[in-house]
Order: structure tokens, then sequence, then C-alpha cells
């Protein structure tokens, strides 16, 4: 294997034997063991598209096993590896226009979890299962801040999203913010509502 990983940024995932999964913005995954060896490293590049356009990689997940779990923006899609060759185990092409906010998450029965931006501005739950056939998407709604949503996936299942609404209200406003719990059927389980003061601090120019 070659002698120098791919150039890593966050986030990297760790495997059960310490083993680091780190990716690089030209497409590359390797798994470092925690010698410090490289046992393989792997460009993905989604079919239809050539080495030449960018497959820049956003997002480490581990599954069942530590199988990887990698997401390419440059073709809004997702890639499993197998942890012990570094081998393609699949691949699934998320709907082009849709930008990742944030995942993948791998849920305990190995489905896979992201939350994304659509064309129309809003924000949707994908799921895949652990062989990478997508669910139906959830719409979360529009008129959300997509830099300040986050995901969590709890022990059972159960998909949380925390979806703050877009601000652009004076000093005195408010934020108002929605929690929301989806079951893995992708049906609502309870969603709750909270609205928080806005601090607005004006910016001040220094001599």
């Amino acid at each position: 294997p070659p002698q120098t990983p791919p150039a890593p940024q966050p986030p990297l995932a760790v495997g059960a034997d310490g083993s680091a999964y780190v990716q690089s913005p030209a497409g590359v995954v390797a798994r470092v063991l925690p010698s410090g060896f490289i046992l393989w490293t792997q460009g993905i590049v989604p079919q239809g598209y050539g080495y030449g356009l960018p497959a820049s990689l956003y997002g480490v997940a581990l599954g069942g096993a530590d199988q990887v779990v990698a997401w390419i923006p440059s073709a809004s899609a997702l890639a499993a590896l197998d942890p012990t060759s570094g081998l393609l185990a699949w691949q699934d092409m998320i709907e082009p226009s849709m930008s990742l906010i944030e995942g993948p998450v791998v849920a305990p029965d190995g489905s896979v979890i992201l939350l994304v931006g659509t064309c129309a501005s809003s924000v949707e739950l994908v799921s895949l299962d652990a062989h990478g056939s997508a669910q139906p998407p959830v719409d979360l709604g529009s008129q959300v801040d997509p830099q300040a949503c986050q995901l969590a996936v709890a022990a059972d299942g159960t998909r949380l999203v925390f979806l703050p609404q877009e601000f652009a209200a004076p000093a005195g406003g408010t934020v108002s913010t929605r929690v929301v719990a989806i079951d893995v059927g992708g049906n609502t389980r309870w969603s709750h509502d909270a609205t928080f003061p806005y601090v607005f601090t004006p910016y001040e120019a220094q001599d």
C-alpha cells in the first residue's frame, strides 16, 4: 500500500480495533491501523463520472462490523466499503439536486441516515437500508437554517432532527426551533417546538 495516507479532513471514524478511517478531498478513503500502517486506500468515483472530476468526500461513518460509509457530494452518492479489503460493497445515487446537511449516521440496524437540502429549499430525511436501498424521503419543511440543523439516531433507531428556523430579525427578536422524532418507517412519533430569545451583538470596528 502507499506509505502516505490521504490528507484527512474531519470527521474521521475509529473502528473497534482502533483503526482510523480517513478521507481526502481527492475522493480517497484509507484505513490506518493502530500501528500507523496503511492497510488500504480506495478511491471512490461513481459510474458515469470520470476520474478527472472532483469527488470530495465529506462524512465517514462506520456500520456493523466496521463497514465504511462515505458521502460523495460531486455525485450526490453514498458508498459503502468493506473494512478488510476497502472494496466497494454498494453504492447508491441520491437525487442529484440534493446537498448533504448532516450525516451519514449509521443506525443500530445498519441503515444509513442523511439530512439533505433540496433545490426547492426544503430539508429531507433520507434513509437507506444496510444494503443501500433507499426508502421514500421524509419532507421536514422549508424556511429552515440548514447550517444549524442537527441529526442523531437513538438506540431504538428513532431519528432525531433539530430544525432551527431561518432568522433575519433585528435585536430583541426570537428564534423558533423544532425537534422531530421519526421512527424507522418514516412516521413522525412526536415533534416539539420551542422559542428562544435572539441575542444580537453589533459589530464594533477596531481602531
